[in-house]
């Protein structure tokens, strides 16, 4: 039996408005559900870019430092493992919510004066056989496939391998295996896929499992960036409950990676594997929609001229070359018809030069008196239906008046999150 599964998401809020780390806590837990069990959440340390670091059943929420710049800037950001979203779904349901829901009030924030973004959302399909079932998905054909390089990938490469990467993992003896696992292309890209045995892992951590269990083969691609949150946008529009969604991103997962065997010169037009067609159900491919740029990219390039590039020029180029000849070369330039990143940057500069702080936004008519559509900021494909969720799924209350303990001695080695982050959050997948 195929199935499918979100098996890892983080998601930040950040805000320009002038409610403080609290209400911006507050607002998060209240959006995503989670107020009734705030107090069950133990503060574990710190975080690179957190102040606070707070973990309930493996749901993470890392929380910036009081001030301006850092809410801004990092806010606050929730993680969920593969077993926290279990646990959540769980509490979800017992409010009468579903995770479709909630994500959607999530994205909706931004027509409040909060800036939400999704930065990283892992998602598996399973092969799940019992007695008497038939696996289309093992081990054994993916690992053969990959040696034999039977695979038609779109997957960044690694600089040091020419093509694909791939990696085979399969630690331990053949009786006492510590792991199964074969990982195709770069493990830093925005998109990186890994076929394991969910049922050997499942054993290994001493999981209940049902004894009629023969094998468990698990595809999984974990998507960060705007990749992260073009599949987060599609999770939020496409129904679930009819399979829009698993039918999608079975498309996705062929359209990046595909099993085919080597009958044409051209690896695209080479006959796909009918055990990986049957186990996607379907050969078709369909791209992910990328969200544009951001408004901020004229500002971050600035930033980085003033600080890199300027000094340069300025201490080396133009003393030896001299301003006239300088402007000449700069003029050249100007002459070219601009790249699609220069003119959104062009764009950009509409934006900013508008108001001192184009992020100081907080309703739907500053952001279209500064020429920003609210859904710019979520990559999402309709403001109306955004505007929509703001006013059905998002509480209006007054959200000001809360508190919460921040005080921890981080000469204590508990308190040293380092290891318990590197651990508990990263070592998961």
């Amino acid at each position: 039996m195929v199935s499918a599964t979100i098996d890892w998401l983080t998601v930040s809020c950040m805000t320009s408005l002038d409610i403080g780390v609290c209400g911006l806590l507050n607002r998060v837990l209240e959006t995503l559900r989670l107020s009734d069990i705030w107090d069950k959440f133990i503060q574990v340390g710190r975080d690179k870019y957190y102040e606070s670091v707070y973990r309930y059943n493996d749901i993470s929420i890392l929380v910036c430092a009081d001030n301006p710049k850092k809410l801004l800037k990092n806010g606050v950001c929730v993680r969920f493992s593969g077993n926290g979203l279990a646990f959540y779904q769980e509490h979800l349901s017992e409010l009468g919510y579903d995770l479709r829901t909630v994500c959607r009030a999530w994205r909706a924030l931004s027509v409040g004066g909060f800036f939400t973004r999704c930065s990283r959302f892992d998602y598996a399909i399973d092969d799940v056989c019992r007695v008497g079932d038939k696996p289309l998905l093992t081990m054994d054909r993916v690992r053969s496939s990959a040696s034999k390089r039977e695979f038609c990938s779109r997957l960044s490469r690694s600089r040091r391998v020419k093509g694909v990467s791939v990696v085979f993992d399969d630690t331990g003896t053949f009786d006492d295996s510590y792991g199964d696992t074969v990982y195709f292309g770069n493990r830093k890209s925005p998109v990186f896929c890994r076929f394991y045995d969910k049922l050997l892992e499942s054993r290994q951590h001493r999981d209940e499992l049902d004894p009629n269990l023969i094998s468990w083969t698990r595809c999984e691609f974990e998507f960060k960036g705007l990749r992260a949150l073009s599949v987060f946008n599609s999770f939020c529009d496409l129904s679930s409950a009819e399979g829009e969604f698993q039918q999608k991103m079975s498309e996705v997962f062929n359209h990046y990676l595909s099993f085919i065997y080597r009958d044409d010169l051209n690896s695209s037009r080479c006959t796909q594997k009918k055990w990986w067609t049957s186990f996607l159900g379907t050969s078709s491919k369909s791209r992910l929609v990328i969200p544009k740029y951001k408004p901020d990219v004229f500002r971050s390039i600035s930033r980085w001229i003033d600080s890199s590039v300027m000094p340069t020029l300025a201490n080396y180029i133009i003393k030896c070359i001299g301003v006239t000849a300088f402007l000449r070369n700069c003029f050249k330039y100007l002459r070219k018809r601009p790249s699609p990143r220069i003119q959104q940057m062009i764009n950009d500069y509409d934006y900013i030069r508008r108001s001192d702080d184009p992020f100081s936004a907080d309703s739907i008519a500053d952001f279209r008196r500064l020429g920003i559509d609210p859904w710019i900021m979520t990559g999402a494909g309709s403001s109306a239906a955004l505007e929509q969720d703001y006013v059905e799924l998002v509480s209006v209350d007054d959200f000001s008046d809360f508190e919460f303990d921040v005080d921890c001695d981080w000469s204590d080695e508990r308190c040293s999150v380092d290891s318990l982050l590197e651990d508990d959050l990263y070592d998961l997948v």
